[in-house]
């Protein structure tokens, strides 16, 4: 019962990222927004860079003793990467991250995420994907890149209201993963678009290339 409630959930979840990437994608996927850096590309299946995003809304219920409870505080990692052979970005959801019932402390619950916190989230994925494939205003220094000025306004989180809100880590799973900003997340890799494995072969697309992107969730 708990394997099914939890599969219905991410089922609703992707729904509701499906719909966020369709209403934040002309950000990237305008025919201006052209490729000003181009990534190597990684022609196997780890090739996907990883963004973490953090402080969103989540209804939970325990598939036990059907508590409920909300939380400002889960994760979820989204990926991204580049198919220079087809000229297409692809966007995918990784994991959402779950929380233990305080009472029964069974196995984790999948959050049922707000449209909300799904739309900021797909936003803020394409305000690094803009800040590192697209924006012309950043330059590298020192061989690292540094932003000389964002050419647009960043999303905010709309939940850093509750920034400080009580939270269990014993009971989150991002907290045990070092996903979470809080309790073993101090720990957190701040990484937040990092390659796995290695190319067997490689190439770049001359600066200029558009792309057109897709959620393939």
């Amino acid at each position: 019962m708990a394997e099914e409630d939890n599969t219905e959930r991410a089922r609703e979840n992707i729904d509701k990222w499906r719909v966020a990437f369709a209403n934040n994608v002309s950000t990237i996927n305008d025919e201006l927004c052209y490729l000003t850096r181009c990534p190597n590309d990684y022609n196997n299946s780890a090739s996907w860079s990883k963004f973490t995003v953090y402080r969103m809304e989540g209804m939970f219920q325990c598939s036990e003793c059907f508590k409920e409870w909300k939380s400002y505080q889960c994760s979820a990692v989204l990926l991204y990467r580049i198919d220079l052979n087809r000229n297409v970005g692809k966007i995918d959801v990784e994991k959402e991250y779950g929380q233990q019932c305080m009472e029964c402390c069974l196995e984790n619950e999948t959050p049922c995420l707000s449209e909300e916190t799904t739309d900021f989230a797909m936003a803020k994925l394409m305000d690094k994907i803009y800040e590192r494939f697209i924006n012309k205003n950043t330059k590298k220094s020192g061989g690292h890149e540094i932003n000389a000025g964002f050419d647009r306004s960043p999303h905010r989180n709309p939940h850093d209201a509750h920034e400080h809100d009580a939270h269990e880590s014993e009971y989150c799973e991002a907290c045990k993963k070092g996903r979470c900003v809080h309790g073993h997340g101090r720990n957190i890799q701040r990484v937040e678009h990092r390659r796995q494995g290695r190319p067997r072969h490689s190439r770049r697309a001359d600066v200029g290339t558009t792309v057109s992107w897709e959620f393939v969730g």
